[in-house]
């Protein structure tokens, strides 16, 4: 090896440690999450001869870079010789890899293919499982602030073609332009998925999530997504306190339901209903504290300032599905008492007037004696579309993915979910530090004192873990002053 170093006969030289990356793996060893990871079984395996776990933190690695297809994983991943040994690789491993499968093309610890075969065998439920047991680990690691949390609830649509699996379908309407830029209104057939999820205000972090068929409704998942947040929470001692969600989560029982376990909601009324109606007509009455309530305020918009107006109404009674199933059902016999709700009316939003009878309507179990509270909490809700979906598709490529069956589909999405949550509380002071923390104790524990200052030569089947300033040595051209070694006793 030595002589094949002085030679120059040698392919690949890479460090043991690699920044960021490092601090990050530290970071999840602290957290507990690299545990959790050591913990998912692949039901979906036959045969396991590599470990589950350094496929599922290979990916999760894949992910972490932004690699986008599978064929880049051999030169984007399995080169970089720092993040496999973080992930646990043997230096002879990531040489000879663990089988002969695709030998004469691999390069790393195995072929790419494995990496997205491995996906196509994890159900679904260990994966989702791994996403709320990393949302507890969280919690309980204090990165969740307050006791009660505000969440945003929102889906979107991840469009594939119809050559993928399982995939849903549905016919919906879009705009397109025609060759004179006259903008139509067509049909059109789509597939693909769609991802449901609770986002926390504060942290962007995902509290729960759930992916279905892109022709199922969003508002089927309401209660359960709520359900999987809290009991994910439930370990810090943490609640989900507020919900601001679209107006396609509109459902009376739903609402009722939160109402009943003490959570708040913030969501769109539709045009047509009674209860919208009856919040617009009461537009230009007389401010009664009691039940009405105007508020104004100046914003900054498009570089101006400009007038937002809004009123509160206290308990309206014209929401008669308010209610659990019964009381629903009961809602056309003599004596029915509806429950009241209130209301926030937008007659003006960021200097754009509504014409009477076209405000927006916002219906909320809240207090409304400050409307403008409410709407600022509802106009929370486009963070989940610029800091959370559009965030996943275009930074974390949560719709490229790596193979065109369910099951690798749904584990794609729900990992990058677990990544994204990891990143996010990562890069707070508090999980810097920790990553800070736990990669000093990992050197000291387990690498030793001076591993940061090895390197790997690779040179054909041969390596060498060498110190950088015995490589130096060897290599012919040493530094004036040594640290760590005695260039006396570097052998030649």
């Amino acid at each position: 090896m030595i002589k094949r170093l002085k030679r120059g006969q040698y392919e690949m030289i890479s460090g043991n440690g690699v920044g960021l990356m490092d601090r990050f793996f530290a970071f999840m060893r602290e957290v507990g999450f690299l545990d959790a990871v050591e913990q998912v079984e692949g039901q979906g395996y036959e045969r396991v001869m590599i470990p589950v776990a350094k496929l599922l933190l290979s990916y999760q690695s894949k992910i972490l870079l932004g690699i986008a297809h599978m064929n880049q994983v051999p030169d984007l991943l399995f080169r970089e010789i720092g993040i496999l040994r973080l992930i646990g690789f043997t230096a002879r491993q990531i040489q000879e890899g663990y089988c002969d499968r695709g030998a004469d093309k691999r390069v790393g610890p195995f072929h790419k293919d494995t990496l997205a075969d491995a996906l196509d065998q994890l159900g679904a439920e260990e994966v989702e499982g791994l996403l709320n047991q990393t949302v507890g680990l969280l919690a309980g690691g204090g990165f969740f602030s307050g006791k009660r949390l505000k969440v945003i609830l929102d889906a979107s649509d991840l469009e594939t073609t119809e050559g993928y699996e399982g995939v849903g379908q549905k016919t919906v309407e879009k705009r397109i332009k025609d060759k004179r830029g006259r903008v139509q209104r067509i049909e059109v057939t789509v597939y693909g998925w769609k991802l449901i999820m609770l986002q926390e205000v504060e942290t962007r972090m995902v509290v729960a999530a759930k992916v279905v068929a892109i022709n199922e409704h969003e508002s089927n998942y309401t209660l359960a997504l709520i359900e999987q947040g809290q009991k994910n929470l439930a370990g810090s001692g943490q609640q989900i306190g507020v919900v601001v969600m679209d107006k396609g989560f509109l459902d009376g029982e739903d609402l009722w339901a939160l109402d009943q376990r003490g959570i708040g909601f913030v969501v769109p009324a539709k045009k047509g209903m009674q209860v919208t109606q009856d919040a617009q007509g009461f537009r230009g009455q007389t401010q009664d504290r009691q039940y009405l309530c105007y508020e104004e305020q100046q914003v900054k918009h498009k570089g101006q300032k400009v007038l937002t107006q809004v009123y509160g109404i206290k308990e309206l009674s014209s929401y008669d599905q308010y209610g659990d199933e019964v009381h629903r059902k009961q809602r056309y016999a003599k004596g029915f008492e509806p429950h009241p709700i209130n209301a926030v009316v937008v007659t003006q939003w960021k200097g754009e007037p509504y014409e009477p009878g076209k405000e927006r309507v916002f219906l909320s179990n809240l207090r409304v004696n400050k409307p403008l509270e409410r709407i600022g909490e509802y106009d929370e809700r486009s963070d989940i579309e610029n800091l959370g979906f559009r965030e996943l598709k275009q930074g974390w490529l949560i719709g490229t993915f790596p193979k065109k069956t369910k099951a690798a589909v749904l584990a794609h999405i729900l990992l990058t979910l677990v990544v994204f949550n990891l990143a996010n509380a990562f890069r707070t002071d508090r999980g810097y530090s920790l990553g800070d923390k736990g990669i000093r104790r990992f050197r000291r524990e387990e690498m030793g004192r001076d591993m940061i200052h090895k390197v790997i030569v690779f040179a054909g089947q041969w390596y060498a873990i060498l110190d950088v300033e015995e490589l130096m040595v060897i290599l012919g051209v040493p530094p004036t002053t040594f640290f760590r070694i005695n260039p006396k006793e570097v052998a030649f």
